[in-house]
C-alpha cells in the first residue's frame, strides 16, 4: 500500500476533538454571522471507489473514494488566496459534505527555508495557501487544508474518524485519496518515548524581559524545523520536502488553534548532504545526536523531523522558556508511504505541557 503519508494525529486527536473549545468553530460562526460570504468552490470530482485504480488492495485499506482535483480551481484559490473558502468533497457520485475554511498564517514573521550549507540565508520559496475549519455544521469537527501548485493536503477530523485527503505515492495522475484512517488495516506503531524529568517552569522563566511581560496562552510560539537529508531526498528535493513540512505543521497548528495555542514556523532548514544524525537508530539517539549537533536556533522549539529513530522524543515537560537551548528540542519519526497522524503534537506538547497548565 503506497499512500504518501500524511501528518495526522491519532492519539492525541482524540482528547482534541472530545475535550476541546471548538475556537474555530467560534470562530466560523462568527464569521458567517457578521456577513462574510464563503466563497464555494468544487475543487474535486468523484471518480471511483474502486481502491484498485490506484494498486490499492482492500487488505491494506478496507475503503476509500479516489478524488480528481480540478486543476483551474486549485489555481485560482493560488491566485486569490480568499479569505473565507467552503470547498465541496464528494464521497460518492451523488453523494458529498461541505467544509467551512479560514486562511490563516502558519508563518512567523521573518520566516524562511534554508539549507545546511548556508543555514541563515533564505532561499526561495512557495509557501502555498493554507487554511483551518471545520466541517460544515458539526461543531465538533477540525479541518486542516493546505494548497500548494501541484498538490493539496487536507485533514477532516469528527467523531467518525479523521478522514485524509492527499495524493498516493508516486502517483502523477492528479488523483487524490480520501479515506477513514480507522479503516487502515494496521495502525502505525507510533511511541512518544518523552520521560517525566520532574521539572516545571519558575517565575522567573515566564516573566518575560525583566518582568516586563508575562507568558501566557496568548502567546505565539515559534518552531524551528529541521528536516533531516533522508526526509528531503525521499521528498525529491528542499522545494517538495519544505511544502510538505509545512502542510503537516498547518496540520498540527490548527489543532493547537482550537485549543487558543498559537504557534507558528519560524524557518525551516533541511540538509542537502549527510546529516550529523545519519548513524542514530533509535529515538533516544535522535534526540541526543539533535542536542549535541546544534546549539541555539531561530524559534522557541526546535523540531528535527526524519525518517530515523522509533518515533517522538521531546528533551523534557518545560521547553518553551528553558535557558538551556537543548532542553526546547524534540524529534519526530515519519514512515514513508504510511499514514501518520501523530508524530508533530506529541514532542510539542511534551514541550508546551507545563507550561500551557
Amino acid at each position: 500500500m503506497k499512500l504518501k503519508y500524511t501528518l495526522v494525529f491519532v492519539i492525541l486527536l482524540l482528547p482534541f476533538i472530545a475535550f476541546s473549545q471548538n475556537k474555530i468553530y467560534s470562530d466560523v460562526s462568527l464569521s458567517k454571522s457578521s456577513g462574510s460570504q464563503f466563497i464555494e468552490l468544487k475543487v474535486f470530482n468523484f471518480n471511483s471507489d474502486n481502491l484498485s485504480d490506484l494498486k490499492i488492495s482492500r487488505e491494506a485499506l478496507s475503503s476509500g473514494v479516489i478524488l480528481d482535483a480540478q486543476g483551474k480551481t486549485l489555481q485560482t484559490i493560488l491566485k486569490d488566496q480568499p479569505e473565507k473558502l467552503t470547498i465541496v468533497i464528494p464521497t460518492s457520485s451523488n453523494t458529498f459534505f461541505k467544509v467551512d475554511l479560514l486562511k490563516h498564517n502558519i508563518f512567523a514573521d521573518g520566516f524562511f527555508v534554508s539549507t545546511n550549507k548556508e543555514p541563515n540565508t533564505p532561499i526561495k520559496f512557495d509557501r502555498g495557501v493554507h487554511y483551518k475549519g471545520v466541517i460544515q455544521g458539526d461543531s465538533n469537527s477540525v479541518v486542516s487544508f493546505s494548497f500548494f501548485n501541484r498538490e493539496i493536503y487536507g485533514l477532516i477530523c469528527n467523531k467518525d474518524g479523521n478522514k485524509v485527503l492527499g495524493k498516493t505515492e508516486n502517483d502523477f495522475t492528479g488523483r487524490y485519496l480520501l479515506y477513514n484512517d480507522i479503516n487502515l488495516s494496521s495502525q502505525n506503531p507510533f511511541d512518544c518515548s518523552t520521560p517525566d524529568d520532574s521539572k516545571s517552569y519558575t517565575p522567573s522563566q515566564l516573566n518575560r524581559n525583566g518582568g516586563n511581560t508575562t507568558s501566557s496562552l496568548g502567546d505565539c510560539i515559534n518552531v524551528y524545523v529541521e528536516a533531516d537529508d533522508d526526509i528531503v531526498t525521499g521528498k525529491g528535493g528542499v522545494a517538495n520536502a519544505s511544502a510538505y513540512i509545512s502542510a503537516l505543521f498547518n496540520q498540527c497548528i490548527t489543532l493547537y488553534a482550537n485549543e487558543t495555542l498559537s504557534m507558528a514556523v519560524s524557518q525551516i532548514m533541511c540538509w542537502i548532504t549527510p546529516s550529523p544524525y545519519s548513524t542514530a537508530t533509535s529515538t533516544s539517539a535522535l534526540l541526543a545526536a539533535y542536542q549535541s549537533s546544534t546549539g541555539t536556533f531561530n524559534g522557541d522549539l526546535s523540531h528535527l523531523v526524519s525518517y530515523r529513530g522509533g518515533g517522538g522524543q521531546a528533551a523534557g515537560f518545560s521547553g518553551i522558556c528553558s535557558v538551556d537551548p537543548d532542553e526546547s528540542k524534540c524529534v519526530s519519526k515519519f514512515i514513508p508511504r504510511i499514514a501518520m497522524y501523530r508524530l508533530i503534537p506529541g514532542p510539542l506538547m511534551s514541550s508546551l505541557m507545563k507550561w500551557a497548565t
